[in-house]
């Protein structure tokens, strides 16, 4: 589902409550050491109470995390808080009815 150079924006929430823009990019070989589970751009495990996606994002602009710690380059980012950046097409046909 997200693969390396997908653009996103970080929704505020607990964690990094101050949101960014990043990109998507694949762990880092220490982060999938640690952490395990992850292949690509994304890791996923079964919590107590649901199942979680995490996904690894390079910041524009160091971030804080929401107790003020940082800034950080890059991180991981639960994926319900990414929302992609699409970008428009400024040459794309504009499509006109020829019914007026």
């Amino acid at each position: 589902m997200w693969t390396d150079g997908t653009r996103v924006t970080i929704n505020p929430h607990a964690f990094w409550a101050s949101g960014g823009i990043g990109t998507v990019r694949p762990f880092p070989t220490a982060a999938r050491d640690i952490a395990g589970g992850a292949t690509e751009c994304s890791r996923t495990f079964s919590g107590a109470e649901r199942t979680l996606t995490l996904v690894w994002v390079v910041f524009d602009a160091p971030l804080r995390d929401g107790e003020g710690d940082g800034p950080y380059l890059e991180g991981e980012i639960e994926d319900l808080h990414l929302v992609r950046i699409i970008a428009e097409l400024d040459h794309a046909p504009k499509i006109t009815s020829s019914l007026t």
